[in-house]
């Protein structure tokens, strides 16, 4: 793998992995219950699926905010099936 997409997907994990973080900032859930979500969602992981999501959308658009909620629920999806 080149050093460009290495950085590419490095720069992608880290925006998916802190957009994640902030969909988990809820007042809404049991302490115990988010607690136990971010230990499996927040585990280390390569995030390749929001990933493609994400490189995806690029071919059609440029605002990533469009679709971040979208890749992020594809991760939430993986890590939980």
């Amino acid at each position: 793998m080149t050093m460009k997409i290495k950085e590419e997907i490095k720069k992608y994990k880290l925006l998916v992995e802190e957009h994640l973080g902030k969909l988990l900032q809820r007042d809404d859930v049991p302490e115990e219950l988010l607690k136990s979500i971010e230990y499996s969602l927040l585990a280390e992981g390569k995030r390749i699926r929001p990933i493609l999501c994400l490189q995806s959308f690029l071919l059609f658009q440029e605002d990533l905010e469009q679709i971040l909620d979208f890749a992020c629920g594809i991760e939430m999806l993986h890590t939980y099936s």
